[in-house]
């Protein structure tokens, strides 16, 4: 079994390398801890994110495209909730290329293309929206996590986007994401240990400290019960939806919470609730439950889709259930 070794840069980026022999190609991530919880401004890490491959000082977006294409590399940039990860993937021979392009891209980045990206960003979560389904869970997300660093949904996202700015988005990488304190880098492949740690320090190890702020992320305080709905008159099904805070992905119950959601509705054509409401009863084609596994907290949800006609009985089976338990 491989292992692998933990080490930090001069500025204290820690470097977590692990060695494959005889593979044809390396992966490096960048992980900075950051992500939609560090956000003042609902929406801003995600723009970031798509803004780091819009174009660098030395080289437009689309010069940018061009490079990666012709030499088979992949590079891209995500944001989720607790992070924010920098990943590409290339051929051993590739090395020197891969790590130019990534250090011009993460150090570099113009951000100018920022009202050109908010265009098509709106466009793509106005079409998302246009799922009932989706609906339903931002609906879900943006109440159980209300004033929360975790509710910046989709909605939220769309109210905030047209006032965000390149100011925005520059302080929140470069002051919060892009620092020393808040990133680890990942290495696996055949690769020297040695010559990782020499090269990463020559790029990135020159990188001061920012002293980005620190986030102390409570949980959410849901004194009562609440429903929440959205009315559609033309609407052929209902999308139900319930959830509760769960544990995080670091306490000591989560194993137990997720063998608890494998039972109720995560297992697929064996799990409770799909025996129940779809094949006993008929309520619907689709229904299950999930656990999304967050830093700070989770998020437990049961969902189906039904006649409308139906709402009650699905709540009163998704209770029978969880009560079994």
């Amino acid at each position: 079994m491989n292992s692998f070794n933990i080490d930090s840069l001069k500025n204290g980026i820690k470097v977590i390398t692990r060695q494959s022999p005889n593979t044809p190609r390396i992966a490096i991530n960048l992980f900075m801890g950051t992500g939609a919880k560090f956000e003042k401004k609902a929406g801003v890490a995600n723009l970031t994110s798509r803004l780091l491959l819009q174009g660098t000082a030395a080289r437009t977006a689309e010069e940018l495209a061009n490079e990666l294409d012709s030499n088979a590399i992949e590079l891209g940039v995500e944001s989720k909730q607790d992070y924010m990860r920098a990943r590409t993937l290339f051929l051993n021979e590739d090395f020197d290329k891969a790590i130019d392009l990534l250090e011009d891209t993460l150090k570099n980045s113009t951000f100018e293309n920022i009202e050109k990206e908010k265009t098509k960003f709106i466009g793509e979560l106005q079409v998302e929206l246009d799922s009932p389904k989706t609906l339903a869970f931002d609906n879900l997300i943006k109440t159980i996590f209300y004033n929360h660093p975790y509710g910046h949904s989709h909605t939220e996202i769309l109210e905030s986007l047209p006032c965000l700015t390149v100011e925005d988005v520059q302080d929140y990488y470069f002051k919060e994401s892009f620092v020393p304190e808040k990133m680890i880098f990942s290495v696996v492949g055949d690769v020297d240990r040695e010559r990782i740690l020499r090269v990463l320090d020559e790029r990135f190890g020159s990188i001061s400290a920012a002293n980005g702020s620190s986030v102390d992320v409570p949980v959410p305080e849901l004194p009562e019960n609440r429903l929440v709905t959205i009315s559609r008159v033309d609407a052929a099904q209902a999308q139900v939806v319930k959830g509760w805070i769960g544990p995080s992905i670091s306490d000591e119950d989560f194993p137990a919470v997720t063998l608890l959601n494998m039972i109720l509705g995560s297992s697929g054509l064996s799990s409770r609730l799909f025996v129940e409401l779809r094949d006993k009863k008929g309520l619907a084609y689709h229904v299950r439950s999930s656990l999304e596994a967050l830093k700070h907290l989770g998020l437990l949800t049961v969902y189906i889709g039904t006649a409308p006609g139906n709402i009650n009985t699905c709540l009163e089976g998704f209770e029978t259930e969880i009560n079994k338990l």
